[in-house]
Formats: C-alpha cells, structure tokens, sequence
C-alpha cells in the first residue's frame, strides 16, 4: 500500500568491529515523523513520535544483528504484542486496534513490520531473548519442598527403623 510505511530503520552489524555486539542504527524518516534510536547488544529500541493516522515501520535487520530470529520479541510501549495475520494486516493501520508485528525471512536479512495504530510518542523495542535459565515457579517450589520433606522423612525412619533393628539383635 502506498505510503503505509512511515519510516525505516536499519539494523546492521557494527562495522567497526564487525562483531554482534551493539547494532548500527540507522533510522530513515519517510513522513513528518521525529525518530531516535538507541541500540545496545541484543536490543534496537525505536522512539518514534507524530501525528495522524496509523502507520507501518519497516525494521531491517541484518542477521545476526540482535540476534536470532526463533529469539525475537517485538513490544510496543514496553508490551509485547501479537503477530499480524499476514502483510495486508500489518499494511492496514486502524485506529482502536491494537498493534501488531509481522516478521518478513530473507537470506541474509529479516524484514519486521510494526504497526502503529495512531500516533503520538510511542516505543518500539526489538530484541533477541536467549534461553534464560528457567527459575522454578511458585508450583515448582511446592513440588521440591514436598519431595524434599518426604526424603527427610523417609531418612529419618530409615535411620530410626535401622537402630531398632540394631537394638534388637543380641
């Protein structure tokens, strides 16, 4: 659709070291937008502010850039949003919508839209979420103290069990 993309930002491996580090950045304004972008490894966080209707921002990252694609989260306003159902979706900003994303695969670079429903200052963050080390959940603690109480319990009549017997030979 014509004019749907209010701006573009490239997100390249840095250069200078060419290493995954902290992306360059490279925000390109399509309409009467005001754009700033901030980077660090792992993560492109894009301040995007104007006014009017919806709009698309077209996010190309190179790969490897922030990391892998199956480990990317796409927030809006700091929460997570949902995958568009294809690309005329993502093109077609409605006002009272939610936003949405919708993640384009190349050979060696990855195309994310983002819609923005309507404007005023709003954030967009992209980034790689490694496997974190799963933390037990509230039920996973209550499991492990139960098993835990019946293993010391479990030692302990053992053990008393154990010096009975003893007690009892001649």
């Amino acid at each position: 659709q014509t004019g749907a993309i209010v701006a573009e930002v490239v997100v390249a491996r840095n250069r200078t070291t060419n290493e995954t580090g902290a992306p360059e950045v490279v925000p390109i304004a399509h309409g009467d937008v005001n754009l700033t972008a901030e980077q660090s490894v792992g993560q492109v966080t894009l301040t995007i502010e104007g006014h009017g209707e919806g709009r698309t921002l077209l996010f190309n990252v190179e790969r490897d850039a922030i990391g892998p694609v199956e480990e990317m989260v796409v927030r809006f306003d700091g929460e997570r949003i949902r995958a568009a159902d294809g690309l005329q979706d993502v093109l077609h900003a409605t006002e009272g919508e939610p936003p949405e994303f919708l993640v384009i695969l190349g050979a060696n670079a990855t195309q994310v839209l983002v819609q923005i429903p309507s404007f005023s200052v709003h954030t967009v963050e992209i980034q790689s979420t490694p496997q974190a080390v799963v933390i037990p959940g509230p039920v996973d603690l209550i499991g492990s103290a139960v098993a835990f109480t019946v293993a010391v319990i479990g030692g302990v009549a053992f053990v008393g069990v154990s010096w009975a017997v003893r007690a009892r030979k001649p």
